[in-house]
């Protein structure tokens, strides 16, 4: 049956007299109606941009092709392919400029009915509409080519991307605060001050707001000597064995490389060049790290030659996790990162963080977290966390005793029964797997869920309970014979999963977070 009309007429709209706005045009008969109507031009990247970005790609495309060039530079000449090395290197690098033109010459960005919509491509035409409920987070990235010519790259990021949807590189200073004010026009209804405004017209790359963090010189290197460098020191050997297997060395040479004379000084060079290049990079990337507290957001900025500020509102902040590894615990310090659920690539990989504040002191872990979730009214350092279960205890001992059997028995294998000392490991495993197991800890409160874990490299997940997507309980088949379980939290964009429990807390911490009346009592395997 279909709806009937109203039966009064409709009302005639009549003109009526000009309205005394602050700006209209000095002959409003001289635009007709589709004039008037008409969307907002297209806007186009700044003409410098051209020039700043084609030595970042070449950088960028070099980094990533490093291996062919290593080859071409230690092999080609005996490779006798020096024509085709050529031609691979002015094909690289030809693409590399193609690429940098192809994004001036045919990306256009503009706000126009509550949207803003990018549109780029060549060949492959690409046109996007990004709502802006979905902007989780504006980085603003300004390297030393910028800087020369006066601009800024801007980074736009959605919810659940793993690549940069608007993406504009570059304009100038004074049109990526117009694009940041238009794009908080459409999410707040209101710009921020005008104060705030032409303050980042002028200096875009430095905060106002209340300072939460200042890091210093000395704070950034000691973040890079504090991470991890096995992976550089495999690179290093990889590198080494390489350049000295192309030098063909007679077997008197290499038999004199392998003695230990020679071995231990180069695995302790090979060390220190790992952590001089781990501090080098922390200090071009953290050189003066800062966060702020501007309003409802989180400012974050860094870097040396290449500036970057990320500007997170409170409300999209999905996950904050502090790293305190056991260097930086010692030395009384943690890293923060501040997760949403954007998935924006850094350094050609996808990040694990939007915001990453590298030294915090331990008294400020607090308070750092307090601010990217001020929902969450709990100390994960200070409250009592409850453990994990005991027989989850008994799992990890037998895993950690059964992976050194299987790598000693690998030893003997290889190099005979000298490899019957690594069963010495055997005590050590077993205690190590007993701090890690005490330091398993977790926590639900009506407002938010707390997980730590971790002995040398220790963790802290804190989630405000809002931001739950969905809960799960695992069971694996041995975590059923012992009666355990394992409750995962997914948030948008990531996961936190709770130490092994009991089956019966499990499903009752899952009947809580999902607020199920009549959740199952036991995980009943499938008909």
């Amino acid at each position: 049956m279909m709806a009937s009309e109203p039966s009064h007429p409709a009302p005639v709209l009549k003109p009526s007299a000009p309205t005394d706005f602050a700006e209209r045009p000095t002959d409003p008969g001289s635009h007709t109606p589709q004039e008037l109507t008409a969307p907002p031009p297209w806007r186009s990247l700044h003409p410098l941009s051209l020039v700043a970005n084609l030595v970042p790609q070449a950088w960028n495309t070099a980094r990533a092709a490093w291996p062919l060039l290593l080859a071409v530079v230690v092999g080609g000449g005996s490779m006798g392919m020096e024509t085709i090395d050529l031609s691979l290197l002015v094909a690289f690098f030809g693409l590399t400029l193609m690429r940098t033109l192809v994004h001036f010459l045919t990306l256009r960005y503009r706000v126009h009915a509550g949207r803003f919509e990018v549109r780029s491509g060549l060949l492959t035409r690409q046109a996007r509409q990004l709502d802006p409920a979905r902007i989780q987070n504006i980085e603003r990235v300004q390297n030393l080519f910028h800087k020369a010519v006066g601009l800024v790259e801007v980074r736009v990021e959605t919810a659940g991307d793993a690549s940069t949807q608007g993406l504009l590189s570059a304009v100038s200073i004074e049109e990526a605060a117009r694009l940041q004010q238009e794009l908080e026009i459409l999410v707040h209804g209101a710009p921020r001050s005008t104060t705030s405004a032409s303050a980042d017209a002028q200096a875009p790359i430095e905060s106002e707001g209340t300072a939460l963090v200042e890091g210093s010189v000395l704070e950034a290197i000691a973040y890079g000597l504090t991470r991890r460098t096995v992976g550089t020191i495999a690179v290093l050997t990889a590198v080494f064995a390489e350049v000295f297997g192309r030098m063909n060395p007679s077997p008197e040479a290499t038999k004199q490389v392998l003695q230990v004379q020679v071995l231990g000084p180069a695995l302790l060079l090979a060390f220190a060049g790992s952590w001089g290049w781990s501090a080098g990079r922390a200090l071009l990337r953290h050189w003066r790290f800062t966060l702020h507290k501007d309003g409802d957001r989180l400012v974050n900025e860094e870097g040396l030659t290449t500036r970057r500020r990320v500007e997170i509102p409170v409300e999209k902040v999905q996950l904050v996790r502090a790293d305190e590894p056991l260097l930086r615990r010692l030395m009384g310090y943690g890293s923060i990162l501040i997760e949403t659920a954007a998935l924006g690539f850094a350094d050609g990989q996808v990040r694990q963080a939007e915001g990453v504040v590298p030294m915090v002191e331990q008294e400020d872990l607090p308070l750092v977290m307090q601010a990217a979730t001020p929902n969450v009214v709990i100390n994960p350092w200070t409250a009592t966390l409850r453990p994990a279960h005991w027989r989850a205890l008994w799992r990890m001992v037998i895993g950690g005793l059964a992976r050194t059997s299987l790598f000693t028995g690998a030893l003997v294998y290889f190099v005979g029964m000298w490899g019957l000392l690594a069963l010495l490991a055997l005590p050590a495993v077993a205690l190590i797997d007993w701090l890690e197991w005490r330091r398993e800890r977790w926590l639900v409160t009506p407002l938010s869920v707390v997980v730590r874990r971790g002995l040398f490299r220790q963790s802290t997940w804190v989630l405000d309970r809002a931001k739950i997507q969905s809960v799960v309980v695992v069971q694996s088949p041995t975590m059923r014979i012992h009666g355990l379980g394992r409750v995962v939290v997914r948030v948008a964009g990531n996961a936190v999963a709770l130490p092994e429990i009991a089956l019966e807390v499990a499903l009752s911490v899952f009947q809580e977070l999902t607020g199920t009346p009549n959740a199952p009592t036991a995980l009943e395997p499938l008909a």
